[in-house]
Parts: C-alpha cells; structure tokens; sequence
C-alpha cells in the first residue's frame, strides 16, 4: 500500500521486487494500492523515487547488484512511467 510519503519505496527489497515484476512481465502487470493519494500526489511519490537512498541494513554484494539494478528499473519506469 502506497501512503502519501512513499515510504514503501525507500525499501530496497521493496523496489527490488517492482524491478521483478516489471522485469518479468512488463510494466501492465505492476499493480500500485495507492487509494489515499490522487493523481498529483501519486506523481510526485513516483518522482521522487530515489533508489540510491533507499535504506537496506549491512548491503551483501548481492544486495548491491539488486540497487545498481533497481535504478535501472526507476529509470525505465520514469521514462515509460
């Protein structure tokens, strides 16, 4: 669920697993739970995604692909969005 603040998205693991959805079956089947926010505010959430500050604990090598990767997808999603 999407609050006002987009605090799901600060979550690595969060936009780890957007990243999969889209990377596995395109940008239609990503479904967003954002009923509080409208249009404007959805926007602004989604374009302040930054998944650079996106907080994970003590980051495995693994872990740091997955960001490196995950910014692609924003990037994608910004673009295409």
């Amino acid at each position: 669920m999407l609050d006002r603040s987009g605090q799901v998205l600060t979550r690595i693991w969060c936009l780890y697993e957007i990243w999969q959805t889209v990377r596995r079956r395109g940008t239609r089947a990503l479904r967003v739970l954002a009923a509080a926010l409208d249009v404007g505010e959805l926007r602004r959430v989604w374009g302040d995604l930054d998944v650079e500050r996106a907080q994970v604990g003590a980051r495995t090598h693994w872990q740091q692909q997955r960001v490196v990767q995950a910014h692609a997808c924003a990037d994608r999603l910004r673009r295409h969005g």
